[in-house]
């Protein structure tokens, strides 16, 4: 009985702490869309997407992640090398001012390795974004059946 109800608190809780209005800064970069894709036993590596939205005046960049349910998380890109796709850790990405950056598969997204378990559809985990502005904020990613995880009509503004 008691597990059931402390589940459901957190539950309710999660939106409120992907990103408290009371912190929120109107310049800071607003995150939406945040889910991973679903990984099967024995797989130690997932991915999540998420849409980034910078509403200020100057270039923002994203610098790294991180998450309790992996043991290193990296920010990636594909890239063509050779005729064949390749993942590639890239450094950083830049969210333009009053603009829009879509993490996706097939471009960029956020990498997890030694995952602790696996990604089960309906399950949520957070998510800490630090960004060049000395800022970070945690979102809640929630795990998404493959059919329901593309993005149409979404592209990257650099």
């Amino acid at each position: 009985m008691f597990k059931p109800v402390l589940c459901a608190l957190l539950l309710c809780a999660a939106p409120a702490y992907a990103v408290s209005p009371a912190k929120a800064n109107t310049q800071d970069v607003r995150v939406s869309d945040a889910y991973a894709r679903p990984t099967v036993a024995g797989q130690s590596q997932g991915g999540a997407f998420l849409r980034l939205h910078n509403p200020g005046t100057r270039v923002q960049t994203l610098l790294s992640a991180e998450t309790p349910i992996a043991a290193r998380t990296e920010l990636h890109t594909h890239i063509h090398e050779n005729g064949v796709m390749k993942m590639r850790q890239i450094k950083g990405i830049r969210i333009p001012a009053k603009g829009t950056v879509v993490l996706e598969p097939g471009g960029l997204h956020l990498m997890f390795f030694d995952l602790k378990h696996t990604l089960e559809v309906g399950k949520s985990f957070p998510v800490k974004l630090k960004f060049d502005t000395g800022r970070s904020q945690t979102v809640t990613v929630t795990v998404r059946p493959l059919e329901k995880t593309k993005t149409q009509g979404h592209h990257h503004h650099h």
